[in-house]
């Protein structure tokens, strides 16, 4: 950019050899103008190496905290070694191990320690001072330079390592500091017979036993349960298994009483004298009944009772005929029906079967009752076998 600018100046300044004071005034103009360009180029320069120092500035004070934290932490992790590594076997030590509880509190401090090494801190360091090393030399240069991608990437990795130290040291410090919290509250403890690794030791040999006992215990608990369960299981399913039978013997019962029902109406309906008392329907003759219209009461009853004659042969009564008039829905009806009662004489047609009495006293009305059922439940049968006309 310096180049380009150099050389627009030479260039006006050649032209202007051979113009006129006219144009002198307009080379004086341009010269102006590319002046200011140079000055506004240097001003934005200025800035951008305004802010990448700043940038790396920042990035090295982060640099230098995090490399100081690496230092506490290892003066931490010589202090575990030193201070509280010891215990495990020394006299200070076997203070903690007279007491179950202070034995299971210094192993939670214990195992609660992070597991960092100085090995750890070492390589941790060398990654952050390298990087401290690359910015401090292009903060020695008067205009440093730096990509946003390379700055992200710095920043990045010093706060990961620094996160990394601030978990691990505040882990060691709380650890011992409760250690040695532990060991102040107790300084009077007489000491135990043997060294505090060897309590911690026995505490975690009886802990696990005790847990093995649970476990044992839990699973004959649960193994109880369990055999408890499929009993009450084995029981239900033969409970279920008695009612499925009974039910199953007691359908097989009614089964067999509706069969033996059946045998007996198609016995009774087979039988001659039965057929003979229902004549009234089941003789043929030439006649059928067409119509019932009824009104009053039993005993003063009034109303027609329609016949007809047909041609062909004789035939029974139509079953299907007597449910259509009605017939055979109430006893009363059905009385009518078999003494042909209201039977008109005004149409010339008479009944050529024979006619039941009609009912006069309640032992009449209770035979017609009984013979009313008896019908009902063999009329089906005769309108199936041809004894009743269909």
């Amino acid at each position: 950019m310096k180049t380009l600018v150099a050389m627009t100046v030479l260039s006006l300044l050649i032209v202007g050899c051979g113009t006129s004071e006219k144009a002198d005034d307009l080379q004086d103009a341009e010269l102006q103008k590319a002046q200011d360009a140079l000055d506004d180029h240097t001003s934005i320069k200025l800035q951008d190496y305004a802010l990448a120092t700043a940038q790396l500035n920042r990035l090295a004070d982060q640099a230098r905290q995090t490399l100081a934290l690496m230092d506490e932490l290892e003066s931490e992790i010589l202090r575990w070694r030193d201070e509280i590594e010891p215990l495990l076997t020394d006299e200070r030590g076997r203070r903690l191990a007279s007491q179950d509880d202070l034995v299971g509190g210094f192993d939670a401090y214990y195992k609660a320690r992070p597991r960092k090494r100085k090995e750890d801190v070492t390589a941790a360091r060398v990654r952050v001072a390298a990087i401290a090393a690359n910015v401090s030399k292009l903060l020695d240069d008067p205009t440093p330079r730096i990509s946003e991608a390379a700055l992200t990437g710095f920043s990045s990795e010093i706060s990961t390592d620094r996160d990394d130290v601030e978990e691990a040291l505040s882990g060691f410090q709380n650890s011992r500091q409760g250690i040695e919290g532990m060991l102040q509250r107790n300084r009077s403890q007489p000491p135990a017979s043997v060294p505090l690794k060897d309590a911690i030791a026995s505490r975690m040999a009886r802990l696990a036993e005790d847990r093995a006992r649970r476990i044992a215990q839990a699973e004959a608990e649960a193994y109880e349960k369990t055999t408890d369960r499929l009993v009450e299981i084995a029981r239900e399913k033969e409970e279920e298994l008695r009612r499925a039978e009974e039910a199953k013997f007691i359908a097989e019962q009614e089964a067999e009483k509706r069969r033996l029902a059946q045998e007996a109406l198609e016995i009774n309906a087979a039988d001659p004298n039965i057929i003979s008392r229902f004549a009234v329907f089941t003789q043929a003759g030439k006649t059928a009944i067409c119509g019932l219209v009824l009104s009053g009461g039993s005993s003063t009853p009034q109303g027609t009772l329609c016949m007809k004659e047909f041609d062909g042969p004789s035939r029974p009564v139509s079953y299907t005929k007597l449910i259509e008039i009605g017939a055979l829905e109430t006893t009363q009806n059905f009385a009518w029906v078999t003494s042909h009662k209201l039977q008109s004489p005004y149409w010339g047609v008479r009944n050529d079967r024979p006619t039941w009495t009609y009912p006069q006293t309640d032992e009449d009305w209770s035979q017609l009752e009984e013979d009313f059922e008896l019908f009902k439940l063999l009329a089906p049968i005769w309108a199936q076998n041809g004894t009743l006309a269909p």
